[in-house]
């Protein structure tokens, strides 16, 4: 996607190129570990990286922390945020299986090693009994001991115990320091990002679309490829929807998706709404003129033309 960008060079001026390559590659990053974020905790309870990547996160398009499609966008948002325990314990997971069975973590495929172990965890109990045994005697005295015994009272096997630990001496630095990195790549309050907070708690964070993101967006929708070189070619508003809701599971108007299949006359008109500050989002920045009432001749047409 950023290569595409690319034959533009000709066309927009340097600085607006560098400004779009900054911006998607921001939120290609983003994307990238919100998805790890959701997708690794079945990962490992698949036991197998060949899992559905169904993540997908409903946009506010409207800039109002007021709007009906608010709280839909923030339940979304919350459960990112909500899921970066169960996260966390799956990398801590994985690197004690790594570690324990050195297996070669330069190598793309100890993930898969890794999580095929971790579905019979039992077989290398015995393992983690010493790895356990040896945490336990590097300990300074006997009442450090006694903590690190305390901390895992619960856990049955020396695989938990062990892990539990982790969670316990580097979990909470660990939670803090992704919500600083999916804060700072998401540009939150940024033209540039996808993620908004308000000051007051009233308003928590929710999924939106920085008109500069949309515009490094837009540029890449309306590239065609033709033959063996690109050339920019018109879409229309369900087009450019379904577009950024298949490649980056963005969602603006819900109403197709399965988890909406039966909802109220409130959610009905979020969407509505959404869909309308969409449209208002992309005339403010040149891409869309609805003037004509003839549905078929309301499209997103190129800024700069490529033939």
């Amino acid at each position: 996607m950023h290569n595409r960008l690319l034959v533009y060079k000709s066309k927009i001026p340097r600085n607006v190129l560098i400004d779009y390559l900054k911006t998607i590659t921001s939120f290609h990053l983003s994307l990238y570990v919100h998805k790890i974020i959701y997708l690794l905790p079945k990962m490992v309870e698949a036991g197998t990286k060949d899992i559905d990547d169904d993540w997908s996160v409903i946009l506010d398009t409207t800039d109002n922390f007021e709007s009906k499609v608010a709280s839909i966008s923030i339940a979304d948002t919350e459960r990112t945020y909500n899921s970066l325990y169960e996260y966390i314990k799956a990398t801590f997971k994985i690197n004690s299986v790594i570690s324990v069975l050195q297996i070669d973590n330069g190598d793309s495929k100890s993930i898969e090693i890794a999580l095929s172990a971790l579905k019979d965890i039992g077989k290398y109990e015995i393992d983690f009994k010493a790895l356990w045994g040896h945490t336990i005697r590097n300990q300074s005295d006997d009442e450090d001991r006694t903590l690190l015994s305390e901390m895992v009272k619960y856990e049955t096997t020396y695989f938990d115990r062990y892990v539990e630990l982790l969670l316990k001496v580097r979990g909470k630095y660990q939670h803090k320091s992704y919500i600083e990195l999916l804060d700072s790549l998401s540009q939150k309050n940024n033209e540039r990002g996808f993620l908004a907070q308000g000051r007051s708690k009233k308003h928590p964070r929710r999924y939106v679309l920085g008109t500069r993101l949309l515009e490094a967006l837009v540029q890449i929708q309306v590239l065609h490829l033709e033959g063996d070189k690109f050339i920019t070619q018109s879409l229309s508003i369900e087009e450019l929807m379904n577009n950024l809701r298949k490649r980056y599971g963005l969602i603006i108007n819900g109403l197709e998706e399965e988890r909406f299949k039966n909802v109220d006359i409130h959610t009905h008109l979020a969407f509505k709404e959404n869909v309308e500050a969409f449209k208002i989002k992309l005339r403010q920045i040149g891409f869309y003129n609805d003037l004509s009432d003839a549905y078929i001749l309301q499209k997103i047409r190129p800024r700069y033309e490529l033939t």
